[in-house]
């Protein structure tokens, strides 16, 4: 594979980005080991000799990755990558003498590692970092995706450079490159341009999530929290709430497996009052069961989360009367796109036929997932009617929930508005053969639709051919494991 030599395009299948995205985090891809980036091969020898090299510093006969030991490569490398990083710094730079488009959206900006797996590649990052360390004044919206943290005392004066906003993803689950501590030295005296934080799976313990949540009011600007897969606690949760007072431009928090309970959810809706401008919010698996779905309700009423798009209740031990009180809250609320209450077993039929002003009151809500809340037909039966006020519906999840050959037969009527529908999951629901034909008698009018899941279902070849031949030709229908 070659490089481009285009300065305004980045290097060829070399990392994965969207460019635009505003959400979007970048990774680096491995790719094949190349001898050069500039397409030319490496001399058989000298790889024969690197390869030896490789096998005695790891103290074994087999070919392993390289080890770079401070200071030195080896001799076939070095002369290679001083040629490139000289081309590669001059290609950094445009004609007008400003950095390329395609640099502030590099991944792991200012992340001082080696790639093991690709020696040749550490003369060009080093490079490509040294010359963004010139440019971070100029950049509007920057991710920084950490894995690790450098020790080098200058690194977090660099970072606080921008004058663009900056989004942080640290992923340190183990804690072993103590990338809080150093996050928390990035904090300190405010950092006034930071808009995202994703500190999710990081097991923060918590006197650091004490000093953490101190700093985080020095920073005005914060749009995103996530702090999902932590848990919290009680203690924690007290802890991290407390600065969401100062955080009056918060549009997204995600506090999800975080073990809330009831007591945590109290402590959290008293906080969110005050966030009227958050947009998602994702309390999914806390445990919250009906006392605490009531607290949390409080802050869904008229006059707080008005904004309110996207809201997460996932596997919360709700049932028909936790339904019953999000309802009062929601009902009100017209701006509701995605709605996930999955996972809730006790939901049933009774849930269902309560769930039903919430939809005929969000008209524009885009994905509704029900899955594992035991509808059963009657509970499909009782949303048919209030599906039919979703005519932006584009996802629908109603996995294992037993809906049998009557559930699928009122399905069709239930989706007659849906005429934006492109993903349906019916998987595990018990069809049959019966249940199938259901299906095929419907599925030629939702001309939309572009995945259909019916997994586990027992649909016999014969049918699962003729759902297949009436379906639309760019509907994916998956029936493997039937």
């Amino acid at each position: 594979a070659e490089r481009t030599a285009e300065a305004g395009s980045p290097p060829a299948s070399l990392f994965s980005s969207r460019p635009g995205e505003a959400g979007a985090f970048h990774t680096y891809q491995p790719q094949p080991k190349r001898a050069r980036l500039d397409g030319a091969q490496q001399p058989a020898g000298a790889a024969s000799s690197l390869s030896e090299e490789r096998s005695k510093a790891n103290g074994n006969g087999k070919a392993s990755a390289p080890v770079l030991r401070s200071g030195r490569l080896e001799p076939s490398i070095r002369t290679t990558s001083a040629a490139e990083s000289q081309r590669a710094s001059r290609s950094l730079v445009e004609s007008n003498g400003t950095s390329p488009s395609w640099l502030l959206d590099l991944p792991d900006v200012l992340l001082h590692r080696i790639y093991l797996s690709a020696p040749e590649m550490v003369a060009t990052h080093t490079a490509v970092c040294r010359r963004f360390r010139e440019d971070l004044c100029k950049a509007h919206v920057v991710h920084l995706k950490l894995r690790s943290f450098s020790s080098e005392k200058g690194q977090a004066s660099s970072l606080k450079r921008f004058d663009g906003e900056v989004a942080v993803y640290v992923k340190d689950s183990l804690g072993r490159f103590q990338v809080c501590r150093g996050l928390l030295e990035l904090l300190k005296g405010g950092w006034p341009n930071l808009t995202g934080l994703n500190l999710d799976s990081n097991r923060i313990q918590q006197e650091n999530l004490t000093q953490l949540a101190d700093l985080l009011q020095g920073c005005p600007q914060l749009k995103a929290l996530e702090f999902g897969d932590n848990k919290l606690g009680v203690d924690g949760i007290r802890s991290l709430v407390s600065p969401l007072s100062s955080c009056t431009s918060l549009t997204t928090l995600n506090v999800k497996e975080n073990e809330l309970r009831v007591q945590g959810s109290l402590l959290l809706s008293t906080r969110l009052l005050t966030c009227t401008r958050l947009t998602h919010l994702d309390v999914s698996d806390n445990q919250l069961g009906p006392q605490g779905m009531r607290h949390l309700t409080r802050a869904l009423e008229p006059g707080h989360l008005s904004r309110l798009s996207t809201l997460n209740l996932s596997r919360n031990q709700l049932d028909s009367e936790s339904i019953e009180v999000l309802v009062r809250g929601l009902q009100h609320n017209s701006a509701l796109t995605c709605l996930s209450l999955g996972n809730n077993k006790e939901f049933g039929p009774v849930g269902a036929r309560m769930l039903g002003p919430v939809l005929k009151a969000n008209t524009l809500l885009t994905h509704l997932d029900l899955q594992h809340t035991a509808l059963y037909p009657e509970g499909i039966t009782a949303l048919a009617e209030p599906l039919q006020s979703c005519p932006k519906l584009t996802s629908l999840n109603l996995y294992l929930n037993t809906l049998g050959e009557k559930g699928a037969s009122m399905l069709g009527y239930a989706l007659i508005g849906c005429t934006e529908l492109r993903r349906l999951d019916l998987g595990f629901n018990g069809l049959s053969k019966n249940g199938g034909l259901a299906v095929m008698q419907w599925l030629p009018s939702v001309t939309s639709l572009r995945h259909l899941n019916l997994t586990f279902n027992d649909i016999p070849g014969v049918v699962t051919k003729k759902i297949r031949s009436v379906a639309h030709p760019r509907c994916e229908c998956i029936f493997y494991k039937n």
